[in-house]
Parts: structure tokens; sequence; C-alpha cells
């Protein structure tokens, strides 16, 4: 069942209607508060988006606003869902033409970067053949080495992304196409408050992966 968030309530549904004159389906995962969200749906009417994050308070007041009426901030292309990457409900299956992840952390980024088995079978799920997925993601250990230790990360760096991580990626049918470190234009269009935060640490590389998921 998928637990569609609505304000500080949920309520279940065990199938997701999309209208079909949206022109991609588009997944947020691990998308925080929402709002970075909440703007792509706002400034791209032509698209739909699905919201999904473990964090259920995080995303009551964004949830919230989409439900109102358009005139008071509502919006009919958006979703906001309770989840967690390493268990997402079968009724996504297949749904996604794109799937983003903005700046994860926790147990989110540690699955991405050292490939959990669950996390990255649950993105395969979600996406729909050719799906395009894109992540941007950093941690520095200027800044975060005793968490990175603690969970065991590797350092990051291009050579990473395009060594074994590459390979092994290819057994979820995921196939890198780019891995590059993002430019200062692009820094200053992230919205989310997580990422503004994590980026007031300027001294630091911040990567993005583009890939294709192959099912």
């Amino acid at each position: 069942m998928i637990s569609v968030i609505h304000g500080k309530k949920t309520s279940s549904i065990d199938k997701l209607k999309i209208n079909e004159h949206y022109k991609k389906v588009i997944v947020d995962l691990g998308c925080g508060d929402g709002k970075q969200t909440y703007r792509f749906a706002f400034d791209h009417p032509e698209n739909f988006y699905i919201g999904i994050d473990a964090n259920f308070k995080g995303l009551e007041e964004v949830s919230r606003k989409a439900r109102k009426k358009p005139v008071k901030g509502g919006l009919p292309n958006i979703i906001f869902i309770h989840g967690v990457a390493e268990s997402l409900p079968q009724e996504l299956d297949s749904l996604a033409d794109e799937i983003q992840i903005n700046f994860p952390w926790g147990s989110l980024l540690e699955g991405f970067i050292n490939l959990d088995d669950d996390i990255w079978k649950n993105i395969r799920m979600v996406a729909k053949n050719g799906a395009a997925l894109k992540v941007i993601t950093t941690y520095d250990d200027k800044f975060e080495q005793d968490f990175r230790e603690e969970r065991s990360l590797p350092e990051l760096s291009i050579k990473y992304f395009e060594g074994d991580f590459r390979e092994k990626l290819l057994s979820y049918g995921v196939k890198i196409n780019e891995v590059r470190i993002i430019t200062e234009e692009e820094k200053s269009e992230i919205s989310s408050p997580w990422g503004k935060k994590i980026l007031s640490s300027r001294d630091r590389d911040v990567f993005v992966l583009n890939a294709t998921i192959v099912k």
C-alpha cells in the first residue's frame, strides 16, 4: 500500500492514478521537507512529481499546501509519500520516467554509495525501462570525517564513481552516462534548505551522477 501524506495525516491507497497528459513522472527520493520538489512541480506543470521521504513530520507543511486550492498554492501535479528507499511500495513499480536523489544523507546516502542491495533494487523497481537517474551528492573529510568513518564510506572522487562502483551498478541495470563536479551556477540553483545548508561549506566538491536504468 502507498501511504500518502496530507498534513498531519496519511491515507493508504492501493493504486496511484496519474493523468496520462503529464509528460513525465518524476520521483524525488529522499525529498526532505519537500520544498524543492514543490518548486519543481510549480515550475513544471507538464510533469507529475512524487516526493518520498522517511521523515513524515518534515512533509506536513508542504503536503498540506499542495492539497489546497490553486489560488492558495495547491498543485494538482504533486503527491508526497511516506516511505523508505529500502522498501518502497510495490504499487510504484515502473512509474518513474526520472528519479532524482538530491543530497542524500543517513541510510539513503550510505546505501547509495555502498551499493545496498535493497535500495538499488527498489530504485530499479520504481523506474520505467530507460528511466533517467540523477543524483547530486557530497561529503568531505574537512566537514564530515567522523560521519564518513562511522558509516564506512569511501572518499568521494570521480575516480571512485568511474571504477568498481560503475561496474557494480550494471548488475542493477544502471548505466552511468556521466559523473562530474557541479558548477557554481548549478550550486546557486539549489533551493532545498538541506542542500543550501550543505553548500554553506563552500570549499567542497559536489558530484552529479547521470545514469539510465534498463529493465
